[in-house]
């Protein structure tokens, strides 16, 4: 009687560790995990996604297998696409920007049907994308210029920084400059150095009539040039020269066009290059000396 006593305590004493030792290697797991995107348990974002079917959690998962060390592009789509079934519009964007990376036709396609789903959700990035692809013939679209202007108005109204200068764009092309204006402007106001350089570009004109400031131009032609845009920077160069909208400096001139000069962009550098060698022949060696220097200093501060 003894001995079965015995035996049925140790039996009971197993069932009873079950659980612990069961309870005491989740918690292993749990404790050794790592942490995920959104600062979460990696184990407890996996259930989520895997066992709940959660949208946020499918996503993050995506977004690590995406854009981390270990890239693993098949399982970013498999999780883009979990979470896209259920109307997550950041996961329609991630699979549209995968396929649009690709480059190939069939990619582009399915891209353009991602950026459309995103689109109608009501993101301001994938209504500009959307735009692109239409001016460019991208995805099985056509071009379209009502449907271009329709998607870009909407991505501006989204508040989608490219597409302000883009719809500019749109309607400078269209020759509606009074309505183009207040787009750049906002565009500008963000530091958009394309829209600031079309400001100077609308102002410096004197076929645009009343809209025609040289001082006007001068001011957004500098501030997209401090920026580092170089046709500015070489445009800002020549009425340093001419005295447009500014007193005459060749010195300044001469910085410009050297900052100019130091782009890696082939053409932009050639460009710069022949203003540089025509500056050679209008000012002195030591209005050169002058300008280098000055350069040299501006060139330091963006290092």
């Amino acid at each position: 009687m003894k001995t079965k006593k015995r035996k049925a305590s140790k039996g009971l004493w197993a069932w009873l560790l079950v659980p612990v030792a069961l309870a005491a290697g989740a918690a292993s797991v749990y404790f050794t995990a790592g942490t995920s995107p959104s600062g979460e348990n990696e184990w407890v974002t996996y259930a989520r996604a895997q066992v709940m079917g959660d949208p946020q959690a499918q996503y993050i998962k995506a977004i690590v297998a995406d854009t981390g060390k270990d890239r693993n592009e098949a399982e970013a789509i498999k999780w883009y696409e979990k979470a896209a079934a259920q109307s997550h519009v950041p996961a329609m964007m991630g699979l549209a920007d995968i396929y649009d990376r690709k480059g190939d036709t069939a990619s582009r396609t399915i891209a353009a049907h991602w950026y459309g789903e995103a689109a109608r959700g009501g993101d301001g990035r994938a209504q500009y994308q959307l735009a692109q692809y239409h001016t460019q013939s991208l995805g099985g679209l056509k071009p379209d210029p009502a449907k271009t202007a329709q998607l870009l108005q909407q991505s501006t109204d989204a508040g989608y920084g490219p597409a302000l200068n883009r719809y500019a764009q749109e309607l400078k092309s269209q020759g509606k400059l009074t309505e183009a204006l207040p787009w750049f402007q906002k565009a500008a106001a963000r530091g958009d150095m394309d829209a600031l350089y079309s400001l100077g570009e609308i102002y410096a004109d004197p076929l645009n009539g009343d809209l025609a400031s040289p001082i006007r131009a001068v001011t957004y032609f500098e501030e997209a040039a401090n920026l580092g845009h170089v046709p500015s920077q070489i445009k800002y160069a020549y009425l340093c020269l001419a005295g447009q909208g500014l007193p005459r400096d060749p010195v300044e001139a001469y910085k410009w066009a050297e900052i100019a000069s130091q782009t890696a962009d082939k053409a932009q550098k050639e460009a710069a290059l022949e203003v540089r060698e025509y500056l050679h022949t209008r000012i002195t060696p030591e209005q050169q000396q002058s300008g280098e220097m000055r350069a040299q200093v501006w060139l330091k501060t963006r290092s």
